[in-house]
């Protein structure tokens, strides 16, 4: 029995879990970006890139007061710096929510 209840805990979990949502950035030296005093970036125009994003100006933020945000705004300098393209995923694209992951 226990394992019956362990294993529908498990489906029930798997299907209110949601993955991020991402969004391919062709060409870094477009993106936009604005710094505010409290550490946090705000990466403007991800609806340039896709157009499910929302637009302008402060909806998704990298947090650069962490170790983490620290490191996700080094690659997106040095890529701005070549021009390359990343990736950006987001907590939830519909609604204003921090930058997760940044990477190729």
């Amino acid at each position: 029995m226990r394992y019956a209840l362990a294993g529908v805990a498990c489906l029930i979990l798997s299907a209110t879990a949601s993955a991020d949502d991402v969004v391919t950035v062709t060409d870094m030296t477009q993106l936009r970006w604005q710094a505010d005093a409290s550490g946090k970036i705000y990466i403007r125009n991800l609806n340039q890139f896709d157009s499910t994003f929302l637009g302008c100006c402060y909806n998704y933020y990298i947090d650069t007061t962490t170790p983490d945000g620290k490191i996700k705004w080094s690659a997106v300098l040095t890529y701005m710096q070549a021009g390359g393209s990343l990736y950006f995923y987001v907590a939830n694209k519909s609604q204003p929510s921090p930058v997760t992951f940044v990477g190729n």
